[in-house]
């Protein structure tokens, strides 16, 4: 494929990203199953077209859906600092489960892009606990960092 073709997958890729996190968010406010449904939907859905486009679909990958259903679904507020710290580590876990079901799909290199994603879950526990931005904007901005990765795991080189 050419770095054309590639860029191009990589684009939507991040967009669907995007598009996901606005469902995230507007299920935040009303109509959960936005968020836990719709949003998962969006980005299982660019994993498995990227894939399907890529060449290197696996079945694997349609596990992504039910781990960020899942992850989607747990609840993350607390009155407390440890409290909040747990439910958001909890909660990070549970949406990059949906990471560990790519790796198992691709093998090899995966598992390194895992470790980035990882990193920025610690991010987004940090952002979650801190709230230093409107619920709406952090609430979206945590879901890309925890997804960023979900739809672009089929464009791993070399793995």
């Amino acid at each position: 494929m050419s770095e054309y073709g590639i860029g191009v997958l990589g684009t939507a890729g991040i967009i669907t990203v995007v598009i996901a996190s606005m469902f995230y968010w507007l299920g935040g406010r009303s109509k959960k199953w936005l968020r836990r449904f719709i949003s998962p939907a969006i980005l299982t859905i660019g994993l498995c077209g990227i894939s399907l486009i890529k060449g290197n679909f696996s079945p694997w990958f349609l596990g992504v859906y039910p781990c960020l259903v899942l992850g989607f679904s747990l609840g993350y507020g607390a009155d407390n600092m440890a409290e909040k710290v747990l439910k958001r580590a909890l909660y990070a876990l549970g949406v990059l489960s949906a990471g560990v079901m790519a790796c198992l799909g691709l093998g090899g290199g995966a598992w390194w892009l895992l470790a980035v994603q990882l990193i920025l879950a610690v991010g987004s526990v940090i952002l979650g606990v801190k709230s230093i931005l409107p619920a709406a904007v952090e609430e979206g901005i945590i879901c890309i960092l925890l997804t960023l990765f979900i739809p672009l795991y089929p464009l791993i080189q070399g793995g």
